[in-house]
């Protein structure tokens, strides 16, 4: 918007078909028409996609790599950036100044005492940007979020708790997961019985609050804002249905607030509810307020100090925690959960 050029995801850029099964042969690829590649959110980055990337990028063209190697590491092997950032030959900036929200905020300094392992700054008044709820139990975690987003954020905060929050877990299974929280939440929108599309075991009606979960770059769609028609609806993009068709078995859905699309019954299947999403599903996105709900049954794996942090740094203006003291302090503790081992920082070397 501020350039006047099109961005793209880098599957797209070099026609990539999205298998998580598949590794690449090692092949030449079309180089890419460009003097100079931004790549952001390069945290997200595995080294097949790398390799490929690379493999694109002809001699004379500069890449600039731009990425948090404290958040999540990529769903596929390796760890990338964070390889990249510790070999001393690779020219970086680490940026110190923070723009999106005030130095002063706790979500701010929390992300920062995260990071180092210290303990966590807290203000428990209605003013403060950072609140810890305490819950020892899922079911306790479950009433503390359906209670904010049904009564406290609408009359003490002026928070829509439906659409204007974005709830968060790490675990997709139990009370305190992502599937049981968007049920109990389309519950409280829709009621005990609604109409409804059911479609690969999952109920869609008007009001709903979904994300897109994979790129489709040939989903048409309209333009509220400009009048105008285009395509292309991106993995992780919110929205909220319109409309449905009961015969059709359709949903419209308005992305992001501007793009109008028609979603078809086999469509259905790349799009799920979002009044809660898991951690990883949030990276790269933020939201003026986020409820965290962290059960200290969660697999190791999903209670760490990057988990924490991305978390965190997903809120803009208010971030509720729901959670045990113990097992944020255990998080913050974890440090190696996520570390990877390559044979990328190997061949740094010996360049």
């Amino acid at each position: 918007e501020v350039c006047k050029m099109e961005a793209t995801t880098i599957h797209r850029l070099l026609d990539l078909q999205v298998d998580d099964k598949y590794i690449p042969a090692v092949e030449e690829y079309e180089k890419i028409d460009a003097d100079y590649i931004i790549v952001d959110e390069c945290s997200m980055i595995d080294l097949f996609l790398f390799y490929r990337l690379l493999k694109a990028v002809d001699s004379s063209t500069q890449v600039l790599l731009i990425g948090d190697a404290d958040q999540l590491p990529s769903i596929g092997p390796g760890q990338v950036l964070r390889d990249l950032l510790a070999d001393d030959s690779v020219q970086k900036t680490r940026l110190q100044e923070i723009y999106r929200q005030e130095k002063d905020r706790l979500i701010v300094r929390n992300a920062h005492h995260i990071i180092r392992g210290e303990e966590l700054e807290l203000n428990q008044s209605l003013e403060s940007d950072f609140l810890f709820i305490e819950r020892d139990s899922e079911a306790a975690m479950l009433a503390g979020a359906l209670q904010l987003c049904e009564r406290i954020l609408p009359e003490e905060y002026g928070i829509d708790g439906i659409y204007g929050v974005q709830l968060v877990s790490p675990i997709r299974r139990g009370l305190a997961g992502v599937e049981n929280l968007n049920q109990s939440l389309q519950k409280m929108v829709q009621g005990e019985e609604f109409p409804h599309i059911e479609a690969y075991g999952k109920r869609f009606a008007v009001k709903d609050k979904v994300m897109q979960l994979q790129n489709d770059y040939q989903l048409s769609f309209y333009d509220i804002r400009s009048n105008e028609r285009g395509e292309g609806v991106m993995n992780g993009e919110l929205g909220v249905i319109q409309e449905i068709d009961l015969d059709a078995k359709s949903v419209t859905v308005l992305f992001e607030g501007e793009h109008l699309a028609n979603i078809s019954y086999e469509q259905l299947d790349n799009l799920d509810l979002a009044y809660a999403t898991t951690i990883h599903k949030t990276q790269g996105s933020e939201y003026p307020h986020v409820i965290l709900l962290l059960p200290q049954g969660a697999p190791p794996r999903f209670l760490n100090r990057n988990l924490l942090y991305t978390a965190v740094t997903r809120a803009r203006q208010k971030l509720f925690i729901l959670s045990r003291r113990q097992t944020l302090r255990n998080m913050i503790r974890t440090e190696d959960a996520n570390r990877r081992r390559s044979l990328l920082s190997y061949f740094l070397k010996l360049s």
